[in-house]
């Protein structure tokens, strides 16, 4: 790190920057600044630093402000942004209890993760991972329960897939396939220093998470799927085809979740009027002054796609890949996407699988209950308790 200093750091601290930079994470492009400089003292040193100030090599804070990483190192700097101008967008919030994130892809697109709670704990990392037209918010409650328990916080990385949330929609649609989803994820767990975890997969994010089983097994240490098999209904994919990109657009929030209401609310029966509005806020974004989705709509290109007249490829020899880590599989009671024959058979041949129906829910559960974030935190403790 090559910078002038601002006239007001101390002697005191210029000493401790101009320290060896030790390894954030095992990732040998990954540095971080000396270990003894807090959090807010750092934060406030940047915001100090006059406009002219250049940095020369990339910059990773302790305050979990702006991080800028591609998939093979960290992107060397311009200009240093000050981070007061920046704050509401890169420093964890009070009111949220997640950083943001953004992370280069191989193909240079920014994706967006959020990070709740701290490396460096005992207890394995979770990353969550989406379904095909959602987001990180989807797993919100869960990140917060899971970094906040007292007995053993977590780390919890949640990710926008390319095209999703405040990730970069890709220019070329075919490149919203899994294998390349797969590498982003991959990606990211490399610029975060992450190399286990626990894996919650939502739908399209389940698959992901089989996918990776012949790929990087070891990362592998406990499973969460959510409403996903080896084995898909086809009328499930038919349905999601039908609505992926062709929702109608709201004029304001309450037609957003009356919207979703007439659309799901057969599938979804127990939810109430505030889990309508929320499940609306994390479908569609503010852009302007209208609503949009918060997905590129191209993704309906990837399902237009399907031909779902053949048979659909069983996914058994990905998900027996799973075999050595303790599993959990959610499926809606009236989910159309996994069968109940599917979940029976899945926990059968899983050597350490429990299987839950979450009644009154469809494709695909929310994970903001009780009783769903409980058993996944059960799950994480168990695979915990296989790698102690």
């Amino acid at each position: 790190m090559v910078c002038q200093p601002a006239p007001s750091l101390t002697p005191e601290l210029i000493t401790a920057y101009a320290a060896p930079v030790p390894r954030y994470t095992s990732y040998p492009t990954a540095p971080h600044f000396h270990g003894g400089i807090e959090a807010n003292t750092y934060g406030q040193w940047l915001a100090d630093l006059p406009a002219t100030v250049r940095v020369t090599k990339p910059v990773f804070t302790l305050a979990g402000n702006a991080v800028d990483m591609p998939g093979h190192g960290l992107r060397t700097a311009g200009p240093l942004k000050r981070h007061s101008q920046h704050r509401n967008q890169h420093t964890m919030n009070d009111s949220t209890g997640y950083r943001s994130l953004f992370i280069r892809s191989r193909d240079g697109l920014r994706l967006h993760v959020r990070e709740y709670g701290e490396a460096g704990g005992e207890a394995l990392p979770v990353i969550c991972l989406h379904g095909l037209a959602r987001t990180s918010a989807d797993f919100h409650e869960l990140a917060l329960f899971l970094s906040a328990d007292a007995r053993r916080p977590r780390r919890v990385i949640a990710i926008d897939y390319r095209g999703r949330g405040q990730s970069d929609h890709d220019p070329v649609w075919t490149n919203y396939d899994i294998k390349i989803e797969l590498d982003d994820v991959l990606q990211v767990m490399a610029a975060t220093g992450i190399h286990e975890a626990v894996f919650v997969g939502t739908s399209r994010g389940g698959l992901i998470t089989m996918a990776m089983a012949p790929v990087r097994p070891a990362a592998i240490k406990g499973v969460v799927l959510n409403d996903i098999g080896p084995v898909l209904d086809a009328q499930g994919l038919i349905r999601i085809r039908g609505y992926v990109g062709k929702l109608p657009q709201p004029a304001n929030w309450a037609e957003a979740a009356a919207i979703l209401k007439q659309a799901f609310g057969q599938h979804f029966p127990i939810l109430d009027a505030s889990e309508w509005d929320g499940f609306a806020r994390r479908t569609w974004k503010e852009a302007g002054n209208r609503l949009v989705p918060d997905y590129d709509p191209a993704l309906m290109k990837t399902l237009e796609a399907l031909d779902l007249e053949s048979p659909l490829p069983v996914l058994w020899p990905l998900f027996d890949g799973l075999s050595h880590a303790p599993m959990l599989v959610l499926r809606g009671a009236n989910s159309d996407l996994l069968s109940d024959a599917t979940l029976r058979q899945m926990v059968a041949r899983h050597p350490a699988c429990e299987g839950f129906t979450v009644a009154g829910q469809g494709h695909a559960p929310l994970l903001t209950t009780k009783d769903v974030i409980s058993r996944i935190a059960r799950l994480c403790t168990a695979a915990d308790s296989r790698r102690d």
